[in-house]
This record gives C-alpha cells, structure tokens and sequence, in this order.
C-alpha cells in the first residue's frame, strides 16, 4: 500500500497522503478521504481479518 507507506514515511495523516495521490485527487475530497480514514467509522472486523491472516499462516 504505497499510500500508507508514505504516509508513515513523511509522518502524516493517511488521509493527506491519499489526497496527494493523482489518481485519488480528482475523485476525492480532502473531507471525504479524512472520513474514510477516521478510526470512528470502522467496522470493527479487525479481529476477522486477523484470523485470516493467522489462519493463513498456520
């Protein structure tokens, strides 16, 4: 995920670095991407998607 990478890279919001990217720009707001990002809207399949991954691993 080149976008999180830059993000902890440069120290910035993930938000900010998708925004920065030419092919989210012009098809994303900077309010829109900051909403997609925020911990508050997710899921909570974060248990899910680390038994997939543990199980994948097995």
């Amino acid at each position: 995920m080149p976008d999180v990478e830059a993000a902890l890279a440069r120290g910035i919001p993930l938000a900010e670095a998708l925004i920065a990217e030419p092919g989210v720009a012009p098809r994303l707001s900077t309010e829109e991407a900051a909403g997609l990002t925020d911990p508050a809207g997710y899921l909570g399949s974060a248990r899910a998607f680390v038994d997939r991954v543990l199980a994948r691993l097995a």
